[in-house]
């Protein structure tokens, strides 16, 4: 549940590979929900996140991080060889 939602930014649709990509939210911006819609889990935390040291998001799981200062960034990745489908929003 995401209490006090402002305006909503449907921000892009990426797909996740094994190279950590950096996701940071946009200045203005408060909560970040992030879908995995792919067969494969996804993994998020800092630069050097792997899927060896990730948290899990499973296929069909959607993570919210709320409340998060204008420098927030947070990197996805899934395992070797996999690929999944996701999809960001942003609230104010």
């Amino acid at each position: 549940m995401i209490d006090s939602v402002g305006i909503t930014t449907h921000r892009t649709a990426i797909t996740v590979t094994s190279t950590a990509q950096a996701i940071t939210v946009t200045v203005g911006k408060r909560t970040i929900e992030i879908q995995n819609l792919g067969t494969k889990n996804i993994y998020y935390g800092g630069s050097g996140v792997t899927s060896l040291n990730g948290i899990r998001v499973f296929p069909s799981q959607t993570k919210v991080f709320a409340n998060v200062k204008d420098t927030f960034s947070i990197y996805l990745v899934t395992a070797s060889g996999d690929t999944a489908d996701t999809r960001i929003v942003e609230y104010d």
